[in-house]
């Protein structure tokens, strides 16, 4: 149904100024398009919909995809991503400010991340998790 995929992109839509870039596509989207380069940014679960989506983050074109120099940068955020599911948030923060600092073009999207991290620290137990609720676009 065409109701869904709207649903979907109109709330991605709305959720890139809070992640600080230019292009946020579901995995469906991702996996379509998987020789350019992508960053995983969360997990949400969009209101109208059950299952979660995860987002990503376009970042560049298939020659970003294959520099080895992004592949080195994917790895240290989905490092950086890990910690934050498994809860060690102080250290999400941390690596996400480090990587704002070293990476001065994708620094909105890491300062951004860093803030969700430290707000993340403050939740009770039981009130954080990995999938993140989206209650309105």
């Amino acid at each position: 149904a065409i109701g869904d995929p709207v649903n979907v992109a109109s709330r991605l839509e709305g959720l890139t100024k809070l992640y600080g870039v230019d292009i946020l596509a579901s995995e469906e989207t991702q996996g379509e398009a998987s020789d350019l380069a992508w960053l995983e940014v969360d997990c949400v679960r969009v209101k109208g919909r059950e299952a979660p989506t995860r987002l990503f983050a376009l970042i560049g074109d298939g020659s970003v995809e294959r520099d080895p120099a992004f592949g080195e940068l994917r790895g240290r955020h989905e490092a950086m991503i890990a910690t934050y599911r498994a809860r060690r948030f102080d250290e999400s923060a941390a690596a996400a400010e480090r990587l704002a600092v070293e990476r001065d073009d994708l620094a909105p999207l890491y300062r951004a991340f860093a803030e969700l991290a430290r707000e993340a620290a403050t939740l009770p137990e039981g009130v954080w998790s990995a999938v993140r609720t989206l209650d309105s676009k």
